[in-house]
């Protein structure tokens, strides 16, 4: 979703038919998931003292400060949100596009037993209209 392109996917042809609106909406959706995609990919990985130090001698795209302006450049555009985030990738080196050949993995759903992260406790729902529900108070 980050690197969509409609024509590339779709076709020219099915591409043509999409309402503006919808072709706004996916666009706006696609600037969020890649801005989402590189704050992972920037503070996800390892030793970020020098990857930042790295990125800075890039130039200033590669300033930190920079990721906090394309997000509020979400606020504005999304088209031109895209080129600023572009360029923050580019001079942090990260991927413009996305992985050849690799398919989409879904994680396995958790255990229930896990004990960092225990599942919710349900609640036994008791049927509508039974005792001790608000319609059945003594009159008096």
């Amino acid at each position: 979703m980050a690197f969509h392109d409609l024509h590339r996917h779709l076709g020219e042809e099915a591409a043509a038919e999409i309402p503006d609106v919808t072709r706004n909406l996916i666009d706006e959706a696609s600037a969020y998931v890649l801005f989402s995609l590189t704050l992972l990919d920037v503070f996800g990985e390892g030793d970020l003292a020098r990857r930042r130090d790295e990125a800075a001698s890039r130039g200033p795209e590669g300033d930190l400060d920079l990721l906090g302006q394309a997000r509020q450049e979400l606020e504005v555009s999304p088209y031109s949100a895209r080129q600023l985030i572009g360029s923050i990738r580019t001079a942090w080196r990260l991927a413009d596009g996305p992985a050849a050949g690799l398919p989409p993995t879904v994680p396995p759903a958790r255990s229930p037993d896990c004990p960092r992260h225990p599942r919710p406790a349900t609640r036994e729902l008791r049927p509508s209209g039974g005792r001790g529900g608000r319609g059945d108070r003594p009159r008096g």
